[in-house]
């Protein structure tokens, strides 16, 4: 379905290859450390917080999914599943 919205409304997706996105972080002056995690050009971890509501087993699966998939390239993401209300508080109230 992804591939088919993307196509018909002119996106177009990459093959999933997390060795070819290693490459492109570390010409982008990233770098990993002995652990393989990434870390910024600062030395810093690099690490997200991802915050869905609960009892949406679609946004959970994409969620667990980002989770995983980044993590194989060395970015930490911290994925949690919240009260829709305070999800929509966080969203309203967020630092920018």
């Amino acid at each position: 379905a992804f591939r088919e919205a993307t196509d018909r409304d002119g996106l177009h997706g990459y093959p999933y290859n997390p060795e070819k996105a290693k490459k492109l972080l570390l010409a982008a002056g990233f770098s990993y450390d002995k652990q393989d995690q990434l870390l910024d050009q600062e030395g810093n971890r690099v690490s997200f917080t991802l915050n869905t509501n609960t009892g949406s087993p679609a946004a959970e699966a994409i969620g667990n999914q980002i989770e995983e998939d980044l993590g194989e390239i060395g970015i930490k993401v911290n994925f949690k599943t919240i009260n829709y209300n305070v999800l929509i508080g966080k969203v309203r109230h967020r630092k920018t």
